[in-house]
């Protein structure tokens, strides 16, 4: 059964992964690192506890994870994450779901604003499409019911205004409710 923390840690996992080996022709080594270091600092940055269950979940990815060097890299992923860190230096609220979503929409909104001549945009929309494509129409409509709060939960948080008004229409623009 997929579960809400499950859904969000593949669909992280699957942009990390997607987003560094796409590093090449489509893609700056240099701008992929821009997208997906700060997202592994935020998660490497969380409590012991938030930590470990994200190596448990990126772990459970990497174990579904068909394509011999996707597995190999959530693998690397899971054990980057759960190691040694900061310790417990993050407010309690800071549970393991808002930090995965809030990593998620990072991800995305980085992506899709990356320059074009640094990242192909059929490629960027390639990665953006197959994620939000999982999330829209592979996880059961139960999951769909806790990430759209857990989304504008996240979207509420943000600090910068520009990037709040972005994040609040985040599951429309995703697919996870209808635009009407």
């Amino acid at each position: 059964m997929i579960t809400t923390k499950y859904a969000l840690a593949k669909a992280v996992v699957d942009l990390i992964i997607s987003i560094e080996l796409t590093v090449g022709e489509d893609l700056l080594q240099d701008v992929a690192a821009s997208i997906t270091e700060p997202v592994k600092e935020l998660l490497r940055s969380t409590s012991r506890e938030v930590r470990s269950d994200l190596g448990q979940l990126f772990r459970a990815v990497a174990e579904d994870e068909g394509v011999p060097a996707r597995r190999e890299a959530a693998f690397d992923l899971a054990d980057t994450i759960s190691g040694t860190g900061p310790g417990d230096n993050s407010s309690t609220s800071s549970t393991t779901d808002r930090v995965l979503a809030k990593a998620f929409m990072g991800l995305m909104n980085d992506v899709e604003l990356a320059d074009e001549e640094d990242f192909d945009p059929d490629t960027a929309i390639k990665i953006m499409e197959a994620v939000s494509g999982y999330l829209a129409h592979v996880v059961p409509e139960q999951v769909h019911q806790n990430l759209v709060p857990l989304f504008r939960q996240v979207a509420e948080d943000e600090d910068d205004p520009a990037q709040r008004e972005l994040a609040a229409d985040f599951p429309e623009a995703i697919g996870l409710v209808s635009e009407d």
